[in-house]
């Protein structure tokens, strides 16, 4: 460490200074170069080559197949997998020709191109796929978008035809009252939806009832749409290209790097653009800028359709006219190569997710920034990086723009990685604080410290520091109520405040960070939020799922259409739980059923056993029979004890449970500890005295 203007042999500390920054800048070079995985993309199962879409439900993977060569018997209808997309099987609407599939609101919509029993048409399923009912014309069907109790339905020769009641009641919106143009696509939301025919596009913003022709659309063949946060992308089949804007009626601009070729289908998943052309799956992590190649190459091929299935791993299915149905991993863009080191000596890597005790709040993280305010519904509740939502007290704290780790007074903070760091003090904020600014774009701050053991007493004086050297020691400094250390990264090359963002990244399984996709005006100018990645130096941190926990049942706790994951999680609240009752470290556990569309599932249909390994974790200070696994209850608010077993020779402890959520091992201080049990509520809770 050297203090910048202190000198005792200048030539020595000149090349000193020269080798510390060409190490800084090679790291910064190494830092700069993104990593990115390959697609690998196999075939399917799914033996037809004319499925014209995929759908994902929670029923499984749907694939409609429209086969025009009848004089082969195709199946002609709708196609389920149940595993991901692995194995499949014949499932209803046999020989109807199915153009598109939609879920929503519990139920199955299906278009259709063939009669079958003087029936054809929208078919709607109320019951996953068991029984269908045709609603609406009967006439060859192309589209079908569904919102709520709002349909669209697009037809091959009576337009487009619209119904606010779930399919009871229509009326045709494009056409002469009957007949009318063929419907290529329909993009249906809350404020706005789109439908195009062969050379034009109209739009309508006053729910539904009147639709105009986007003017800078017209003569183009737009045969799909898709909407990525603020931006609505429309996709031409001829040399028009994607077509891009904010606003549905106006500002239609070209895409300039997809350039003049064709889109023969556009979609998202997870904050990804897909697009496709000539056979050749494409992909952009920045709402079009750049693309990039899925390595799925099949030329003279036509894409019809393209789905994303959530999973542990989650994956991108791809079907091709003439080729068949291909699946591939989902590679996400992690971005710049990972740099940060653990600002503290830890004995596990985990201590990076079991000592964070107040998250990053990704719903608007603009503490002390006065230019946009919280509204009403979100000014008390904080969004983590794991999609989790909640309300202070449970999680804090609401518009935190930084991580808070609970660790012991006087804990010697590190510098994550080389920079210059740069001493400060704020009273009525962070305290003694210490600013490190580093050479590949970024800066950290560590807040909160004790006033001796800094390295430097004076505030603005810079001090070169490498990656692990002390800056401090964790205190109780500014604003806060108890030892912590108050940890924060920044962009440099971003004005405030969209320079903040969480060096965990977003793994949310269905949820769009809502600050990467934020944009507002105010007096400072105009202002748009960063996307986060996770910048840790740590192996699979916090992304695994390694957990002191393992689950066991007697039957499957779910069918091959969901994953679950276990997930460390971070330290409990104190005024969340007993006063009395000690927190066991390191047995927060995050447990979550996900389906294949993304959907946390909370409730089981049977009961399952918990098992937490508590032999690493110290139980020193606790009284082993007071040890209980707990559940956070939400809609209390706090921690609800649950019938435990711990098992001293194997120093585990088991629970069952008919619901997945947040668990954590709690006991009582040895020196707190009574023999007496209470029983309140119909059940056994351990009565604590002084």
């Amino acid at each position: 460490m050297q203090k910048r203007g202190w000198v005792s042999n200048t030539s020595h500390f000149i090349a000193t200074l020269l080798a510390f920054y060409l190490e800084i800048y090679v790291g910064f070079v190494q830092i700069r170069t993104e990593v990115q995985a390959s697609e690998v993309w196999t075939k399917t199962s799914l033996n037809s080559s004319h499925i014209e879409t995929l759908e994902v439900t929670p029923w499984g993977v749907l694939a409609g197949e429209k086969d025009p060569r009848l004089q082969l018997f195709p199946y002609n209808g709708i196609y389920q997998s149940k595993d991901f997309g692995k194995t499949w099987l014949q499932f209803a609407l046999k020989n109807k020709g199915i153009n598109s599939i939609k879920h929503n609101n519990k139920k199955l919509y299906a278009t259709t191109y063939y009669s079958v029993g003087g029936e054809n048409g929208l078919f709607i399923s109320e019951d996953g796929g068991k029984t269908w009912f045709q609603k609406g014309p009967k006439v060859s069907t192309s589209k079908i978008e569904a919102l709520d109790n709002k349909l669209l339905l697009g037809t091959y020769s009576h337009g487009l035809w619209l119904s606010n009641d779930g399919g009871i009641n229509w009326q045709q919106k494009i056409g002469d009252g009957y007949t009318g143009p063929q419907i290529y696509a329909i993009l249906l939301k809350e404020n706005f939806a789109l439908a195009s025919l062969a050379t034009s596009t109209f739009v309508s913003t006053d729910n539904l009832q009147t639709w105009q022709e986007v003017t800078q659309l017209k003569n183009l063949r737009v045969r799909n749409f898709t909407k990525l946060g603020d931006y609505i992308f429309a996709g031409t089949d001829n040399t028009s290209g994607i077509w891009v804007t904010i606003n549905p009626s106006v500002g239609w601009t070209q895409n300039q790097s997809w350039g003049n070729k064709a889109s023969d289908f556009v979609t998202n998943f997870r904050d990804v653009l897909y697009s496709a052309n000539n056979g050749e799956v494409f992909k952009s992590y920045d709402y079009g800028e750049t693309w990039l190649t899925t390595n799925l190459i099949k030329p003279t091929n036509r894409i019809s359709s393209i789905a994303g299935v959530y999973k542990e791993i989650p994956i991108i299915l791809s079907s091709l006219v003439t080729e068949g149905t291909f699946t591939t991993n989902y590679v996400a863009f992690f971005g710049p190569q990972k740099f940060l080191g653990i600002p503290w000596d830890f004995l596990n890597t985990d201590e990076l997710i079991k000592k964070l005790y107040s998250f990053f709040d990704h719903e608007l993280p603009l503490l002390g920034y006065a230019g946009l305010i919280e509204l009403e519904d979100i000014k008390n509740t904080t969004l983590n990086f794991f999609g989790v939502k909640n309300k202070q007290p449970e999680m804090y704290y609401s518009s935190h723009d930084g991580i808070d780790f609970a660790l012991p007074f006087g804990t010697p903070i590190l510098a994550a990685y080389n920079g210059v760091g740069v001493y400060n003090f704020d009273r009525l904020g962070f305290g003694h604080y210490i600013t490190v600014t580093h050479p590949n774009g970024y800066k950290t701050i560590y807040a909160h410290l004790q006033k001796d053991g800094l390295i430097s007493s004076v505030a603005g004086e810079e001090v070169i520091v490498a990656k692990g050297s002390v800056l401090g020691k964790v205190g109780m400094s500014g604003n806060t109520t108890g030892p912590h250390l108050h940890f924060a990264i920044q962009k440099l090359d971003t004005p405030r405040p969209e320079n903040r963002i969480d060096p965990f990244g977003w793994i949310a399984h269905n949820l769009t960070d809502p600050w990467a996709n934020l944009s507002w005006q105010d007096v400072n100018g105009n202002h748009t939020g960063p996307k986060s990645y996770n910048l840790w130096a740590t192996e699979g941190l916090p992304y695994t799922n390694d957990s002191i926990v393992t689950i066991s049942s007697d039957t499957e706790i779910t069918d091959n259409s969901a994953s679950i994951f276990v997930r460390s999680y971070s330290i409990p609240i104190k005024n969340t739980y007993n006063e009395k009752l000690e927190y066991v470290n390191g047995s927060s556990t995050l447990i979550e059923l996900v389906n294949i569309l993304g959907e946390t599932i909370h409730l089981l249909s049977k009961k399952i056993k918990l098992t937490f390994d508590l032999a690493n974790l110290d139980l020193s200070k606790i009284d082993v029979r007071s040890l209980r696994v707990y559940s956070f209850d939400e809609s209390a608010g706090k921690w609800q004890g649950l019938t435990s077993l711990f098992n001293p020779e194997t120093k585990t402890i088991e629970t069952e449970v008919d619901h997945l959520s947040w668990f954590a091992v709690f006991g009582v201080l040895e020196e707190s500890w009574q023999k007496t049990l209470v029983l309140e509520d119909g059940s056994f809770n351990i009565a604590i005295t002084e």
